[in-house]
């Protein structure tokens, strides 16, 4: 029986933590950008690994983002983390 309530408990408080988790996976800090459409362009640099968090931090104030990459940019981070 402490099994099942501890897995029940632990149920329950992931479940209240993805509530707070948009379908992106990051957490929603606020909605400042919400409604903006943001189009991000993405070169072959060693910056572009700095992209991914940008990225997260934009989508955390629920910005509408698209993202064009260059080849050279695939080449430095692959698409899947975009």
């Amino acid at each position: 029986m402490y099994i099942f309530n501890r897995f029940a408990f632990e149920r329950r408080l992931v479940r209240e933590y993805m509530r707070e988790m948009d379908d992106l996976g990051v957490e929603i800090k606020g909605d400042s950008l919400k409604d903006k459409k943001i189009l991000l362009g993405i070169t072959g640099g060693i910056a572009a690994t700095q992209s991914v968090k940008l990225l997260r931090e934009l989508r955390r104030y629920q910005a509408e983002i698209s993202v064009i990459m260059t080849d050279a940019a695939q080449k430095v981070i692959t698409p899947l983390a975009i």
